[in-house]
């Protein structure tokens, strides 16, 4: 009988919970027939209050409240067929914890947007919508330097522009420094304005210093003896006598390879020998070359010095005071009345989607935060017309299946763009995870190095008719098997760096079906013109290059010393070689470490099962490697390429019997096609013709369809 009463009275509560849910429903407008509803749509305002319904009338003023009444419509099974939609009206929302959805906001078609937060929960727009890590501080809350002390630390020349705040007045209580060594995210707030960021106090304010000598390498992370760093300097062109070392100086530089940068603490500056030395027992590869102590000259720059504020745009924080230095552009008319600076402050990533499924992120601008922009760990969610910009940290990270990432702009990020990671090796299941339409650009702000645009891991995800440009060191990283990165336009790569490329993977014997078709990849320089448009590295094999187009690009495609890859049907015009093979393989693979050496590419194989099923099915080339000289480049192929200008192929010359080479169009070797301005011509109808003429087998490049088409939202 107590049984029976208590079921009885779970059925009420759960009735008066669904009489609740509708009740709400009710609350919006009164011209409309709620049971006819496919979806439904709640709003959320700054200028809104958590005791409203919700309607476009009477918005939430919270995420939290919006967020309660979905879970509310799952917990009381009462969510419409077409999920609901949470619109954000215009404005910008500072936000002082993330906004995080898990599986209790998951639905199917849940959709937040942006008109503000109609996310999926369905993001559509009515304005500009703003989800902030960082606190807006008014124009008007700057003054005049008035410290003597501080004065006299500033250059001379900057005194009458630079202005101070202090930041504990807006509630910034927390200041933190940067240890002996930083490689990684913004180690501190940072000073946005006119949507972007601000540079951190430095020397010299463009370009890099460099050391005259390395007087002692110093030792790294891992040694058993600590041993600090020092370098000579040229006391006629860097400042180090300025500098007071005691309040915190840091030196940002490519310290030993010009493929790795870190952040350094000054230990000491000696005036009488002008030599610096450098906290950095801890760094990854020490000071200098590895090979000789008093090799070549190496780059840095100073990093958060006061000294050095001398510049309009730059600023400094002192981590003791909490007060902010900024020298600020001229302002516009009205703009010190309205005007504000953002500094930034949330570690956490700002917006983050734990276990979700089906959620939709729209039409949003989310940044201006210290850590990254957009978690995603679950299936089927699509984060779409969303600006991802001015992070310390990445702009989205996702993992999982289905996920989608279209019509973005994924910008100035302190380390990498977008990492999409999904599927699973040992069985080839592919995530079918895709980034479209997107522009990604600017990453690497505080880590330079391996700060891509975009990064591909696992099986099955794809990059298609984006934009990418203008990144310190790689465009586009992946890793793992069967991606597909077609109709990009990419450029602009390796800005700040050497042997580095604008796609790149490496040392990996099994990382096949990656298929790179269709890309514009041109203007790629790397510091003294050793960048790669496509670089397969340490052995990386079982790539397929198809119907690319490379233009002013030193080395366009790079084979490491791995096999079975495909280089056919590219254009390469104005590269000073358009293939470069080497046989690395055969002094560096490793044997029998069971994966304790990184060069031990079978125990990679082995770990995925590669003589067993789905592997030997798939990959059958696979199954013998071991039998058949697997340190050795072989059983690659250049075919069908039309090769206009530059060395063409270049390899040792044992290695060029092994590289299969039918139908190339070396149109420097015929005097008639000099003539054809190959940088001016159209590749998709006269190209096509004159190539057809030389190739017959030659296939269309659907050039006009490269990169992002359709770009009237951008």
């Amino acid at each position: 009988m107590h049984r029976l009463q208590l079921k009885d009275m779970e059925s009420v509560m759960r009735w008066f919970s669904v009489i609740l849910v509708f009740a709400c429903m009710f609350g919006r407008a009164a011209d409309e027939k709620p049971l006819e509803r496919e979806m439904l749509t709640y709003y959320v305002s700054n200028l809104g209050s958590d005791e409203n319904p919700g309607g476009e009338d009477m918005p939430f003023a919270s995420f939290h409240r919006a967020q309660l009444q979905i879970r509310t419509l799952l917990n009381a099974g009462a969510m419409p067929p077409g999920g609901v939609t949470i619109v954000l009206k215009e404005g910008t929302y500072a936000l002082k914890t993330p906004l995080v959805f898990t599986k209790r906001d998951s639905v199917r078609d849940l959709s937040w947007r942006s008109d503000g937060l109609v996310t999926s929960v369905n993001w559509t727009g009515e304005g500009e919508v703003k989800l902030i890590g960082g606190d807006e501080i008014p124009l008007t809350a700057f003054s005049a330097v008035t410290d003597q002390n501080v004065l006299n630390r500033l250059p001379e020349a900057a005194r009458p522009f630079v202005q101070q705040v202090d930041l504990k007045a807006f509630e910034i209580k927390e200041f933190e420094t940067m240890g002996d060594v930083t490689h990684g995210a913004a180690p501190f707030g940072e000073v946005f304005f006119r949507g972007n960021p601000m540079t951190l106090a430095r020397w010299p304010n463009n370009g890099w210093a460099t050391t005259t000598a390395i007087v002692d390498r110093g030792g790294k992370a891992g040694d058993a003896e600590a041993k600090d760093g020092i370098f000579e300097y040229d006391p006629q062109v860097v400042p180090a006598e300025r500098w007071k070392v005691e309040e915190g100086v840091w030196l940002q530089g490519f310290w030993s390879h010009d493929w790795y940068d870190e952040i350094i603490r000054v230990k000491a500056v000696d005036k009488e020998k002008k030599a610096v030395e450098l906290c950095s027992a801890q760094s990854r590869y020490g000071l200098g070359a590895s090979q000789q102590t008093n090799a070549g000259h190496r780059r840095f720059r100073v990093l958060n010095c006061l000294e050095e504020l001398d510049a309009e745009g730059e600023w400094f924080v002192d981590a003791k005071t909490g007060i902010l230095y900024c020298w600020l552009p001229p302002l516009q008319k009205d703009e010190l009345a309205t005007g504000s600076i953002i500094y930034s402050r949330m570690r956490e990533p700002l917006v983050q989607l734990n276990g979700c499924n089906h959620v939709t992120l729209n039409n949003l601008t989310i940044g201006y935060t210290l850590g990254g922009g957009i978690l995603v760990r679950g299936d089927h969610n699509l984060v779409s017309q969303c600006r991802v910009e001015n992070t310390g940290d990445y702009g989205i990270d996702l993992e999982g299946k289905t996920n989608l990432i279209m019509e973005c702009v994924i910008r100035q990020t302190g380390t990498y763009g977008i990492s999409m990671n999904g599927g699973d090796l040992k069985s080839l299941e592919e995530s079918d995870n895709r980034i479209a339409y997107s522009l990604i650009c600017e990453t690497g702000r505080w880590q330079m190095a391996y700060s891509a645009g975009v990064k591909l891991q696992g099986v099955g995800n794809s990059l298609k008719n984006s934009e990418l440009r203008d990144f310190p060191h790689y465009a586009v990283m992946y890793s793992g098997n069967n991606h597909g990165i077609a109709e990009n336009e990419i450029y602009h790569a390796c800005l700040e760096t050497s042997e580095a490329s604008a796609l790149y993977t490496t040392r990996d014997w099994g990382s096949w079906g990656n298929i790179l078709r269709h890309n514009y990849i041109h203007d790629i320089s790397g510091l003294n013109g050793m960048g790669m448009g496509i670089y397969l590295d340490d052995c990386d094999s079982g790539d397929s290059i198809i119907g690319n187009v490379f233009t002013n690009v030193p080395t366009a495609v790079f084979i490491g010393g791995g096999r079975n890859n495909i280089v056919r049907n590219n254009i390469f015009i104005n590269c000073s070689v358009a293939l470069y093979m080497d046989d690395r393989g055969r002094e560096n693979v490793k044997w029998n470490t069971d994966g304790t050496d990184d060069w031990d590419l079978e125990a990679k194989l082995k770990a995925v099962n590669y003589q067993q099923q789905p592997w030997s099915v798939r990959y059958p080339q696979l199954v013998g490697i071991m039998k058949d000289r697997p340190e050795w480049p072989l059983y690659n192929e250049a075919s069908r390429n039309v090769i206009a200008g530059g060395a063409g192929f270049v390899m040792k010359e044992e290695l060029k019997p092994l590289l299969k080479t039918e139908e190339n169009w070396f149109t420097d070797e015929e005097s008639d096609t000099n003539n054809i301005d190959w940088a001016r011509i159209d590749l998709s109808l006269r190209g096509l013709q004159i190539i057809k003429a030389r190739i017959p087998a030659f296939e269309e490049i659907p050039f006009q369809k490269i990169g992002w088409p359709s770009a009237k939202w951008k």
